[in-house]
């Protein structure tokens, strides 16, 4: 078995080397980009890679303790390597926490997706218009109806199914209306006789 100062020595090396390695990488970027601000740059580059090195050098430490145990490990790295072991497993259950409520929520997601298909197909089968089934120009319309529906004033006459609208302006009749009110209603007619009121 390796003595304490031998291990000591390996993780020493190892981390050098990867610190070298982290360098020269950030160096490669440095030439390839040249940047304005240089010390910016590296300052930038090592905060974003910086926990690259430390897992690296975390898994090095790991791999070592597990060959050997942690008993070989030299005395400064002992509270630091079962804290370590212990995020790894605790990140790995997380991780299999997410996977398992991403995989169930996919599967509910696909679940209604199926349901809501169903009921669109009923409510087609029953005369009923789907807003997917509208071309731009109805769905622009319908939002259009919408928006005058929630600004009318209150009429004593609404359901709870029917609200009745006051029209302010000329509907943007479209090409999909075919009705004889299309056909005669103008903006000027419209004009003249939207304050009229009828008795009903």
């Amino acid at each position: 078995m390796p003595s304490a100062q031998e291990i000591r020595s390996r993780l020493e090396s190892y981390s050098r080397a990867k610190v070298s390695s982290f360098l020269e990488g950030a160096i490669e970027e440095l030439l390839i980009k040249q940047p304005i601000d240089p010390i910016e740059f590296l300052v930038r580059y090592l905060i974003q890679n910086r926990q690259d090195l430390r897992d690296l050098v975390a898994n090095e430490t790991l791999k070592v303790a597990q060959e050997n145990g942690t008993h070989a490990l030299p005395p400064d790295d002992h509270p630091l390597i079962n804290k370590i072991d212990e995020l790894k497993q605790t990140l790995k259950e997380e991780n299999r926490i997410r996977r398992k409520e991403a995989k169930a929520a996919a599967s509910k997601i696909q679940e209604l997706e199926e349901r809501v298909h169903q009921l669109e197909d009923r409510l087609r089968s029953m005369g009923f218009r789907i807003d997917t089934d509208l071309d731009d120009e109805m769905q622009e319309f319908f939002a259009w109806e919408e928006t005058v529906a929630a600004n009318s004033p209150y009429d004593r006459k609404n359901t709870p199914t029917f609200k009745f609208r006051q029209y302010t302006e000329f509907p943007p009749m479209t090409t999909r209306h075919l009705s004889i009110l299309r056909s005669i209603l103008k903006p000027t007619t419209f004009k003249e006789y939207r304050d009229e009121r009828t008795s009903f």
